[in-house]
């Protein structure tokens, strides 16, 4: 397999915390699941504020592997890694009391807040290996591994499955039967705008306090006050009768999926080995998708607090400071200065580093950056624009309208009810703009990423992993969705 990097993940979130998340990639994974391999190096390129994940081809398939047989022989790894990760998340939470921590920052001294930062840092990245590492090759290499293993045991069985029947016999088979936050959130208000006005403004600030991390991720925004309002206007001024509705259809579809999934697993007699590979994808999944994104949002938010007190002290971009390394943050905690030069032209383009010899990543701009970035690029040839590439469906069904390239969660107030949303991969922020999508296509992603998710939960239809879909389609281009197969052909190009 020829070694050459390629992206594996795109994002508007700055190099602090992703950096420090992405870090962990590099180190062995002896602590975390006894296994002594990694990735040997990740390089994230930025420009304007946009960033791009490169990974050695070769070693997502290589390591990929390795974890998922040392996984598949060691059953009782998932519920250390869940353990060991609650362990580190809650330290670190509990250091970063959010109700408390602006007081706590204002009675602290310089030294005494860079060892705070320093400590939730520290708990952060040993935290975030135990769900990342091994989740990562999972949704990578491991989901498509077991999919084409049960897909070749039916056939040797004599079993006569479509392509897209399978697509969704095998989505069942991953699905777990709780309610995400998503559904959570809005269940809550839902049932808040069935209370009178007094007790619906108790409810937005219980809904405020439970879910202001919601999409919050790696940088923001939170939901405060004001947001939740906003965001409960919506479901205030529906009736009595499409509340209720809605709130049966949550309930009732966790229900359905429930019986779906049992009928599926007892529908073909698969062997002790892949019920339990199954088992695996959909326990790290879960972990991965609401365990780690509340708590660790919850983390990032805490450190990002820290990063405005001093940025506002000091009469700094707050935003700029999160293109500084965790060296240089401590640095400036401690003393006040940094240069603000160098941070600027990060800003605009620079490539973070993380490999086995960094602690964390190291950041590279300006001549040694461009160097860097000529040696890791690599042309794609994307052929036809008829059809893409086939994707993998994540919520079938079928539909036609016109496309919204979203590059980031910066631009979701572009899509419009709908629009078809093409993006490289969904993150809790798209979710207002999912909810207009008529239906939702992205570059990247496994069944269990953010996108099949929510578009399950939604009834959209999703293709995820079209691997081009935002190199070929264009703001205004009409194509035809068709979930159920997992392709998109563009009918009409725009003017």
């Amino acid at each position: 397999m020829e070694n050459k990097y390629v992206s594996v993940y795109q994002s508007s979130a700055p190099p602090f915390p992703l950096g420090v998340v992405a870090s962990r990639h590099v180190k062995s994974m002896k602590q975390t699941i006894g296994l002594n391999s990694s990735y040997s190096v990740i390089h994230t390129v930025y420009h304007k504020k946009n960033g791009e994940m490169l990974f050695l081809k070769k070693e997502i398939h290589d390591v990929g592997k390795k974890v998922l047989e040392k996984l598949l022989n060691n059953p009782g790894v998932y519920s250390e890694c869940q353990a060991k990760y609650l362990l580190y998340i809650n330290k670190a939470l509990k250091l970063l009391d959010n109700k408390n921590l602006e007081k706590k920052l204002s009675r602290l001294s310089d030294k005494g807040i860079a060892d705070l930062f320093k400590q939730a840092v520290s708990l952060l990245a040993q935290a975030s290996a135990y769900p990342e590492q091994p989740n990562f090759s999972l949704e990578l290499y491991g989901q498509q591994e077991i999919k084409q293993r049960v897909f070749d045991f039916l056939k040797s069985k004599g079993k006569k499955v479509s392509r897209t029947d399978f697509d969704q016999y095998f989505n069942l088979l991953l699905f777990t039967p709780k309610l995400s936050f998503t559904q959570q959130a809005e269940l809550m208000l839902l049932e808040a705008s069935l209370l009178n006005k007094k007790r619906q403004s108790i409810a937005v600030q219980k809904y405020v306090n439970k879910f202001f991390w919601r999409y919050y991720d790696y940088y923001g925004p939170i939901v405060d006050r004001e947001a939740a309002k906003k965001e409960f206007a919506e479901y205030k001024n529906l009736s009595k009768k499409v509340v209720r509705r809605r709130i049966k259809q949550i309930r009732d579809t966790l229900k359905k999926d429930k019986v779906q999934q049992k009928k599926a697993l007892s529908q073909y007699d698969l062997p002790h080995d892949l019920k339990r590979a199954i088992v695996l994808l959909r326990n790290f999944g879960y972990l991965y998708s609401e365990k780690k994104k509340e708590m660790t949002s919850r983390v990032n938010y805490g450190l990002g607090q820290i990063i405005k007190f001093t940025a506002h002290k000091n009469n700094i971009d707050e935003l700029s400071l999160h293109y500084a390394t965790p060296e240089e943050l401590i640095s400036f905690l401690r003393h006040g200065t940094i240069n603000r030069q160098l941070l600027s032209r990060r800003m605009e383009k620079c490539i973070f580093v993380c490999d086995k010899q960094s602690e964390y990543y190291k950041i590279l701009e300006g001549e040694k950056a461009e160097n860097l970035l000529k040696k890791l690029r690599v042309k794609e040839n994307i052929g036809s624009v008829g059809v893409l590439v086939q994707g993998n469906s994540a919520c079938g069904g079928k539909y036609t309208g016109r496309v919204k390239v979203i590059v980031n969660a910066s631009q979701v107030h572009r899509i419009q009810k709908g629009d078809i949303l093409v993006t490289t991969m969904t993150t809790v922020n798209f979710v207002p703009a999912m909810k207009k999508s008529g239906a939702i296509i992205t570059d990247l992603g496994g069944i269990t990423c953010h996108a099949a998710i929510v578009s399950r939960e939604l009834g959209i239809p999703c293709v995820i992993a079209t691997k081009i879909a935002t190199k070929t389609l264009q703001d205004g281009d009409l194509v035809e969705v068709n979930a159920n197969h997992g392709k998109v052909t563009i009918l009409e190009r725009r003017g």
